[in-house]
């Protein structure tokens, strides 16, 4: 605490002995180690009392850590999520009654089912883009050979 030696020790009790004189050393030694007491009473009290303080501090910060480190962790469960929606879809689908399904004939295709599926999807190789010129017109021998001309619009 002060860092004294025990040299130093012995130097400030001689001049004590000296100053004060050895009828009053030790009522004053005795006062001293009172005063040494209650400083350190002190100290700790107001070490307890800051220790305490931080300590609510860091309980409360600590819990609202929690409480949005557990925010983010349900966020970005995923699993838990698909797990929710499966068993959401699951119940939905318990919940309604299923209809049976009937098989319709190939000529069946136009009426209120629609299409055929495979007709929806379209090739995109096989279908003419806007941006293709048109194919050419076959040339009629009487002409000359050429197409005929077109007008300019």
């Amino acid at each position: 605490m002060l860092n004294v030696g025990p040299l130093e020790l012995l130097v400030v009790l001689a001049v004590a002995l000296i100053v004060v004189g050895p009828e009053r050393l030790p009522e004053l030694a005795r006062s001293v180690g009172r005063v040494l007491r209650q400083f350190r009473e002190v100290q700790d009290e107001v070490r307890s009392m800051v220790s305490s303080g931080v300590d609510d501090d860091m309980r409360q910060a600590a819990e609202e850590f929690k409480k949005v480190t557990g925010g983010i962790r349900q966020a970005t469960d995923v699993k838990g999520a698909v797990r929710r929606a499966e068993r959401t879809i699951r119940d939905e689908t318990a919940a309604t009654p299923r209809k049976p399904r009937t098989t319709r004939a190939a000529g069946d295709a136009g009426e209120a089912g629609g299409p055929p599926a495979d007709r929806l999807v379209e090739d995109p190789a096989a279908a003419p883009s806007a941006a293709d010129p048109p194919p050419p017109e076959p040339s009629d021998p009487a002409d000359g050979g050429g197409p005929e001309p077109r007008p300019a619009p």
